[in-house]
């Protein structure tokens, strides 16, 4: 029973953690699931077995002192008071182990977190060399730790030395009373009486200890089980709900009324204050303001995972997010944009053109079948942005809340990011961005000013002018543009000036450029390589190279490879007499 219990508190786990709201994620850390998981659900499995000793332990004990007043008399109440004093002296060691386990399970649940984020740091701990610092941070709360289990150690050896002890002390008591009395004692009653204690000292001697000590522990991680178990829930909303399986509908917008919301519910402030916004296909929303001032939380409202504490905030349609914090999974970059919809060789090669990698796919050693690596570490910062932007366009949906994207890049990227990606393959999408780059303000339907969650004003850029919004000293500090940035932005275009997807002859024929998935894979691994990938280069540059690139492999210069992950190594021998001399010792303690 105690391993199903322990098996359902795990599930129970699980899916409250792929349920918690942004404000109850603040409250938790990683490492106190982990803890929930490996430590605390293991309780069960002893404490199904010793508990009920709690109340067994006093039946049988009422019964035997019944079956030895009938061979001992008055006599046998000397032993039997000393067990009965056991009770009280348990419920004492109890309430220590309580508040030792407590102390423990917080101790553990920091340690844990400090692992987990040295973990993720590791790159930067090695770069500056903090090694020795950030271990001995971890030692120090490990010998915390360590000196709480020690103290739990010494209770549970007075209880093992009280089993011990009892028998002879309690058969001893028995027997001076017995023979005090003016008694004499026969081989009858000595070998009852053996027999009976002994029984009566594995119940109250051993069992009950146990049941008393797992007891304890187990209510601390019942407690710490129920807290984490009613931490706030996001609250089901129609935004994401099945969103993959919906169709599309052809009224979708995206609509706020007077939207207030917050991130915890005792906050004094609001997080947002007062939205108000509608937004329409081929409509695009420029969210602006200062550090802080609530774009995100704006987005994530619209998603559903910011609890409203007052209007609406609708989303009608499917929604596809490209969040301010590129994530990655291991695998290749096709699979990454790709995620888990089905490949469309067209859909993808607009995405990836549309998102600027068309260059970065050259350079990479096998194309879009380079493996990413754990969480993108060999991408650049800009390219794993553009990969974030590309899932979220491949998902074809039909509202796109872009969080920030072009603030990873350099300023010609920017540009045909928005002009080519924002304002002309999502032309008929609803685009909501939240940016800093106000240089693309003019290009927008709308926009929205924000400062401190409020809004400051929405409207046109010649709208928020006339009632007194000042941009132009905020847009004469944009960063400068590269003397070659209008070029390439011009030539990628095409030199008539056409919209690159309105289904012209040059869109075909620039979409007829090999760089789809079969010269993407077979990409030269010695091939192209420059100090600058970024996207500065004109791009009939980018496509004589990709050209090059296909002549060689035609010659069999280069042929395509499979990108293989690095097996993880594995060393053998023996293990030397020392180590296991420094194990025991370090298992004595301090």
């Amino acid at each position: 029973m105690g391993m199903r219990i322990r098996i359902a508190c795990c599930s129970l786990v699980y899916r409250k953690a792929l349920r918690l709201s942004q404000a109850a994620l603040s409250k938790t850390a990683v490492g106190q699931m982990v803890n929930l998981l490996s430590n605390d659900v293991n309780r069960f499995d002893q404490s199904v077995l010793f508990v009920p000793y709690l109340v067994a332990g006093p039946l049988q004990t009422a019964v035997i002192t019944w079956v030895l007043w009938q061979h001992l008399g008055i006599s046998c109440l000397a032993g039997i008071s000393f067990v009965l004093l056991y009770i009280p002296f348990q419920g004492c060691l109890g309430r220590a182990f309580s508040k030792l386990r407590a102390k423990t399970a917080a101790l553990t649940d920091e340690r844990i977190r400090l692992v987990n984020e040295f973990v993720a740091g590791m790159r930067v701990i090695k770069m500056y060399t903090w090694e020795t610092p950030f271990a001995n941070l971890v030692d120090n709360m490990r010998r915390r730790e360590v000196r709480k289990i020690q103290q739990t150690s010494v209770l549970r050896a007075v209880n093992m030395g009280m089993f011990f002890m009892s028998s002879k002390l309690v058969l001893f008591l028995c027997f001076v009373t017995f023979a005090l009395l003016g008694n004499t004692l026969t081989s009858e009653c000595v070998f009852v009486s053996m027999s009976l204690f002994n029984s009566l000292r594995l119940a109250m001697t051993l069992y009950f200890p146990f049941g008393v000590g797992q007891g304890a522990e187990t209510l601390i991680s019942v407690k710490r089980l129920q807290k984490f178990l009613l931490l706030e829930e996001q609250e089901q909303t129609g935004a994401l709900s099945g969103s993959k399986l919906r169709p599309k509908i052809h009224n979708c917008r995206v609509e706020l009324q007077n939207a207030s919301a917050s991130w915890t519910k005792d906050s004094a402030e609001p997080t947002l204050q007062n939205i108000t916004a509608t937004v329409k296909p081929g409509e695009l929303l420029v969210v602006v303001g200062p550090v802080g001032c609530g774009k995100t939380s704006l987005l994530m409202a619209i998603l559903g995972e910011l609890r409203l504490t007052g209007g609406s905030a609708k989303a009608l349609g499917r929604i596809a997010y490209a969040s301010q914090e590129p994530w990655m999974f291991t695998g290749s970059v096709r699979s990454n944009v790709v995620f888990d919809s089905p490949y469309d060789r067209e859909r993808y090669r607009k995405v990836i053109y549309a998102a600027a990698m068309e260059r970065d796919l050259t350079l990479l050693p096998y194309g879009d079948r380079t493996l990413v690596g754990d969480k993108g570490v060999s991408l650049s910062g800009g390219q794993k942005a553009r990969v974030n932007l590309a899932r979220a366009l491949y998902y074809d949906a039909d509202i796109y809340l872009l969080d920030d994207p072009l603030s990873a890049v350099d300023t010609a990227v920017a540009k045909h990011l928005f002009e080519v990606c924002i304002r002309g393959y999502l032309k008929n999408k609803i685009v909501i961005l939240c940016t800093h780059q106000l240089q693309f303000l003019k290009s927008a339907n709308h926009i929205l000013v924000l400062r401190e969650g409020k809004m400051l004003g929405l409207g046109s850029y010649r709208q928020l002018m006339n009632a007194g919004i000042d941009f132009v000293s905020l847009l004469e500090e944009k960063p400068a543009m590269p003397a070659n940035a209008e070029a390439v932005l011009e030539s990628r275009r095409g030199s008539h000036g056409v919209d690159p997807f309105d289904g012209s002859p040059l869109v075909e024929e620039v979409y007829a450029a090999p760089v789809g998935s079969e010269a993407l894979d077979a990409a030269s691994p010695g091939a192209f390589y420059e100090s600058n990938l970024s996207l500065a280069g004109s791009y009939d540059d980018a496509r004589s190279d990709i050209y090059q690139s296909m002549s060689d492999l035609k010659g069999g210069e280069a042929a395509a490879k499979q990108p293989v992950e690095t097996e993880e190594t594995r060393s053998t021998g023996s293990v030397k007499g020392r180590v296991y001399w420094s194990y025991m010792r370090a298992g004595a303690g301090p």
